[in-house]
């Protein structure tokens, strides 16, 4: 009876464990979009900027066809601030989408995404723009605000992005692209003459790609 007694509560103790076990994996794998504290290269955007900007290799070929655009990059920074799973979810050519998903793979650790004190995996998006004229620039339009919009996008909350482009338009009036993803925002809700305006804004600020969604869609 004492035996039997042992090996109950021995299988009870191992099935509680098992079950904490698989709580705390579920915990491990749990990918967030957006979190009370994103996370962050480390020293800031400013620090971001200089990464992209030293280590960009325009490719050649690219520039002789005059290939040059935004190329949106989706990756997760973990817990412990590496970057895994970097894949193009927007891309312009495969030159371009090649060279800025190297950029983001080989990117040094991050600052992990925190939420309610506790550090997180995030998914996070980096629309990484490529622009000739200027050798060896990469315009790379980050401002937290216009993250957050890239983010709510990618989730289809287009009301919440745009608000966060709104924002950010508000901090950096001429931030191209958050006129053009806000303009793309309201195109998804049907309030096709804001989309229009906002593309219309963009092409004046130089976008291309706002220049054919004008021609597509507000003719």
């Amino acid at each position: 009876m004492i035996n039997k007694l042992i090996i109950l509560i021995g299988f009870a103790f191992l099935s509680q464990t098992m079950i904490y076990g698989q709580k705390e994996a579920a915990n491990e794998s749990k990918i967030m979009t957006v979190v009370e504290k994103m996370p962050e290269f480390k020293g800031g955007q400013s620090e971001l900027f200089v990464y992209l900007g030293t280590n960009i290799k325009y490719p050649q070929e690219a520039k002789d066809k005059g290939i040059e655009g935004k190329v949106y990059i989706n990756f997760i920074v973990n817990k412990e601030g590496l970057i895994k799973n970097a894949k193009v979810i927007k891309g312009i050519d495969p030159l371009l989408d090649a060279e800025a998903l190297r950029l983001v793979k080989h990117m040094p650790d991050w600052t992990p995404g925190e939420q309610g004190g506790q550090k997180v995996s995030v998914s996070y998006n980096l629309p990484i723009t490529f622009k000739l004229g200027i050798e060896h620039l990469l315009e790379m339009n980050s401002n937290e605000n216009y993250q957050k919009g890239v983010n709510f996008v990618g989730r289809e909350y287009y009301t919440k992005a745009i608000k966060m482009f709104t924002l950010s338009i508000n901090q950096y009036p001429k931030h191209i692209d958050s006129y053009y993803n806000r303009g793309i925002c309201y195109f998804k809700k049907g309030e096709k003459e804001a989309a229009c305006k906002d593309w219309t804004k963009a092409k004046e600020l130089g976008d291309k790609g706002a220049a054919n969604l004008l021609e597509k869609h507000c003719q």
